[in-house]
């Protein structure tokens, strides 16, 4: 079972080989031919060498491997000290080394950031970035650069690395230009750069610091050729820069391993000769002197100036400074009186709000009394309503009870008033006609006495009696009974039996 502890007991038809000679085991001596699976972690890998065709194949982490025996081994990687130090050790500085490394896994390289290499093998080659960590197979391994060092980079001290930077990579170079009038400068640059394109074309050139170096004396000593001593002195840093940063993107670029250089800086310039350059330095120095007491003088003169600009400002910012202060105070006062006259609507207002609020208030206080005085009146009124009905619904019981009794007494003198009239009338019955008679000739005469006293004159004049004067005077009157009866009474008298009235 491949990656767990097992125990196999081989049956007489198996054959139990020897890992190591490959031949029959015999014997009860088991720890010879017992096969440990390898354990590969995440960044590790083994080389397993195939028996029958003699390829090595990597075997890469995580898992665990076990060999088998009949046609693989497990094979060990040997590399000598130096390359080692030149994979391993720029990385990892603590695993450097002066003997020969033999290792069971597969190199693990670890590639820096900005840094590159190539892995070559027979079957071909590749570059790898970093940061990252990198396997190499059993034939793989990584190509050597010569890169130019110290104070002067011209080939003759270098430093064998593996790993090429290919960001943010800076170098500093020292060498000597000459003049057009043949004096000999010492110059130090600063260069900055980095590389771009195809990765595999960084590689083409085995010392590309030497080819920067170089390309960059050539164009600096030839431009520094057409200027005289003086002119370098003065514009030696914008010559450097015209003449290496001149491009339309302001970059140098190399076509043979796509190199870009994108900034100078102006380390060091001066003169070689001692002689000269202590020449240079008096007449620098004198033209300084020059230039300081020119300056002094200049800016004496820009000071006396200076002051009377500042002088001719100070009264100028007094006089703005009393304008203003005039103005302030202006503008305080009319501040003041507005505030002023603020106050005191603000004051009149207040008088008249509490004026009108104590105008309100008195008038919702008098409303309020008089809506209660309304209220008590009519509280009273309606009392007095209650009473009065109360008294008028008493007052019409009782006047109830006196017409009840009244009408009952009435009643009561009806019956007798009627009692004693039916005994009137039968007391009188025997006497009506002799009293009629009498009423009537009482009646009579003395309706004829008025007649007689105010018509005489009229029966005069009309010739006619007093009686049918009367009588026609009378007629359809309640009166004319009186002639009526006078006349039949007066006709029963000429018949000698009492008459009645028509």
């Amino acid at each position: 079972m491949r990656g767990l502890p097992s125990v196999f007991f081989p049956f007489i038809e198996a054959e139990v080989l020897n890992p190591v000679t490959r031949e029959p085991h015999v014997g009860n001596d088991h720890d010879n031919v017992v096969i440990d699976a390898i354990g590969i972690d995440q960044k590790s890998g083994v080389y397993v060498r195939d028996q029958r065709t003699g390829m090595v194949k990597m075997v890469r982490g995580e898992t665990s491997y076990l060999v088998d025996p009949r046609g693989e081994e497990h094979v060990q990687r040997r590399i000598p000290h130096d390359k080692w130090n030149l994979w391993i050790g720029h990385a990892e500085p603590h695993k450097l080394t002066t003997a020969e490394v033999v290792t069971p896994w597969a190199l693990s390289v670890i590639v820096p950031n900005n840094e590159a290499v190539l892995i070559t093998s027979r079957h071909g080659r590749r570059v790898v970035v970093g940061p990252r960590t990198e396997l190499l197979e059993y034939e793989e391994q990584l190509t050597a650069l010569k890169l130019s060092k110290g104070k002067t980079k011209d080939g003759h001290t270098t430093v064998t690395t593996c790993f090429l930077r290919v960001q943010g990579g800076r170098v500093a170079d020292n060498f000597e230009i000459e003049s057009a009038d043949f004096v000999r400068f010492k110059v130090k640059l600063g260069l900055a750069g980095h590389f771009e394109g195809e990765p595999e074309k960084w590689f083409h050139v085995e010392d590309p610091v030497k080819l920067l170096a170089d390309t960059v004396r050539a164009r600096v000593r030839e431009a520094a050729r057409v200027l005289s001593a003086t002119q370098l002195l003065i514009e030696f840093p914008a010559v450097v820069r015209k003449t290496l940063l001149d491009g339309d993107d302001g970059l140098l670029r190399f076509v043979d391993n796509g190199m870009v250089l994108s900034g100078v800086d102006v380390l060091g310039f001066q003169v070689a000769d001692a002689a000269l350059s202590e020449l240079f330095a008096n007449v620098q120095r004198e033209a300084v002197s020059l230039q300081l007491q020119d300056q002094q003088s200049r800016r004496r003169l820009e000071s006396t100036r200076l002051r009377d600009a500042l002088d001719a400002d100070e009264h100028a910012l007094q006089r703005g400074a009393s304008q203003r202060m005039a103005e302030t105070q202006k503008l305080e006062a009319q501040d003041e009186h507005a505030i002023t006259a603020l106050k005191q609507q603000l004051v009149a207002g207040r008088d008249a709000d509490a004026l009108r609020f104590k105008q309100q208030l008195d008038r919702l206080l008098f409303e309020a009394s008089r809506d209660r005085d309304r209220e008590q009146g009519e509280l009273a009124a309606a009392a007095r309503v209650l009473a009065a009905e109360s008294e008028a619904k008493a007052r019409a019981l009782v006047d109830r009870a006196a017409e009840e009794h009244a009408r009952a007494l009435a009643e009561v003198e009806q019956a007798r008033a009627a009692a004693l009239a039916q005994a009137d009338a039968v007391r009188l019955g025997a006497l009506q006609h002799e009293l009629v008679g009498a009423l009537q000739a009482a009646a009579d005469s003395e309706v004829l006495k008025a007649a007689a006293s105010n018509m005489n004159l009229v029966a005069l004049l009309g010739g006619k009696s007093p009686a049918e004067l009367l009588s026609q005077l009378v007629r359809g009157t309640p009166i004319s009974r009186t002639t009526d009866g006078m006349r039949s009474r007066e006709a029963a008298g000429k018949d000698g039996r009492p008459g009645k009235p028509e």
